[in-house]
């Protein structure tokens, strides 16, 4: 049991998640199921190449069988791996509270940090290769922790999402200095 209940003014709910994250959470996944498939196939390849023309037929035939069991495997993994990050993002929980951050995120192994704005050292929006090429935003707060630079960010919003969440945290931040 979370903490934390969500409740409809969560900031999640008023500035929720591009639907492009799931896209790109799928194609990072997919990525490294294409290259465990291109490994073991130039593996097999090798492997029948090295040395066993006398029985090439055999090794073939074993080749073919075990790249057909590897697809076999990286399509059920593909549909897995879309339906996890469909849960995934559905549970991704995040909210700007005026005494602190929340996020929750996790599928079967959920992790809940909430960070007092008195620990937040830096706040920054950016951008990685995919994130560019989808047009979202990560909002990264850092602190003194090591963990910080892990688990505090709210990955895969749009521009003006990102601007919001990263004013809503300065503001906070703010008026915890001048309150104290």
């Amino acid at each position: 049991m979370p903490v934390y209940e969500d409740h409809s003014q969560a900031t999640c709910y008023v500035i929720p998640l591009s639907r492009k994250k799931l896209i790109k959470k799928t194609l990072e996944g997919l990525v490294r199921i294409s290259l465990g498939i291109i490994v073991v196939s130039l593996l097999a390849t090798m492997w029948s190449a090295m040395g066993y023309l006398g029985y090439a037929q055999a090794i073939s035939s074993l080749v073919m069988l075990a790249l057909m069991i590897v697809i076999a495997l990286a399509l059920v993994s593909s549909a897995f791996l879309v339906a996890y990050n469909y849960v995934y993002i559905k549970n991704y929980y995040y909210d700007i509270r005026p005494s602190e951050i929340v996020i929750r995120k996790g599928v079967l192994m959920k992790k809940e940090l909430s960070l007092a704005y008195e620990k937040v050292q830096e706040v920054y929006i950016d951008q990685d290769l995919l994130d560019k090429l989808l047009g979202i935003y990560d909002v990264h707060v850092k602190t003194a922790a090591e963990h910080s630079e892990d688990f505090a960010h709210i990955d895969g919003l749009d521009g003006d999402g990102a601007q919001k969440i990263k004013g809503m945290i300065i503001a906070n931040i703010r008026n915890k200095i001048a309150g104290a």
